[in-house]
């Protein structure tokens, strides 16, 4: 592990993936949050506010999937659900 370890810690990204997929080795990378989220696919999950990612709320292929809105925000509805909580 130690050799392994010190090995790869020399490799560049691009070079090592050409290696593992030229010998058939399945790898994957670890990503920073940063670099997470300009990938293709998260960027294509972004809401045109800016103000977040899609995620649970979408159900099968996101492909075509029409754009929701973004999270609210603390207490946005706040005086709307109490006020239904009131009725219970």
């Amino acid at each position: 592990n130690r050799l392994l370890r010190e090995r790869i810690a020399t490799l560049l990204s691009v070079p090592f993936a050409a290696a593992m997929t030229e010998q058939g080795i399945p790898y994957g990378f670890v990503n920073a949050m940063p670099n997470v989220f300009r990938q293709p696919e998260a960027e294509a999950q972004k809401f045109a506010s800016g103000d977040g990612v899609r995620t649970v709320a979408l159900r099968g292929d996101i492909e075509g999937a029409p754009d929701l809105n973004p999270p609210p925000k603390l207490n946005q509805h706040g005086d709307a659900i109490r006020a239904w909580l009131a009725t219970l």
